[in-house]
């Protein structure tokens, strides 16, 4: 019952939706968002190329810590891009059912809670789960090298 009033809502339902979206919605975070996946990359390699191509000639920037630190920018960013568009599909959709849905649970409406937690639980759970994963890759790639470096297992 509650999926069709939400999808036959009426012109006012979808007008009020698109407003709380357009009021959520931040130029300076579309250009935040933009700036770390499109521009950390470039401009890390420019200043690399700039102030340290001087004196480490032989060290390209695909190699560098700086070309690891820029795509991580850019990892985070595109993560931030889907929280963020989540965030504003959670406007719309609160905008939308505010006066057609209620979701009560013990007495207690939370549809407001709801939709207001779920960006926010899903940036949590998308955030630790990278960070787990690189964690994971870099701890495999230092285990891996310190096995296969014969040094450590010299005796005397």
């Amino acid at each position: 019952v509650w999926i069709r009033r939400l999808f036959c809502g009426s012109k006012e339902s979808y007008m009020r939706g698109w407003t709380e979206m357009r009021k959520a919605f931040e130029w300076e975070d579309v250009g935040m968002i933009a700036f770390l996946i499109y521009a950390s990359v470039p401009i890390s390699r420019f200043l690399y190329d700039v102030l340290v191509r001087r004196w480490r000639k032989d060290k390209p920037f695909e190699d560098s810590k700086a070309s690891k630190i820029a795509s991580l920018c850019s990892q985070i960013g595109r993560i931030a891009s889907f929280v963020y568009l989540l965030e504003l599909a959670t406007e719309f959709l609160d905008g939308l059912v505010n006066h057609h849905l209620s979701i009560t649970r013990a007495g207690i409406d939370i549809t407001e809670t709801f939709f207001s937690a779920v960006p926010g639980f899903v940036a949590t759970v998308i955030y630790a789960s990278w960070a787990a994963r690189k964690i994971s890759v870099w701890k495999r790639k230092a285990i891996t090298d310190y096995m296969s470096d014969e040094k450590n297992f010299s005796i005397g």
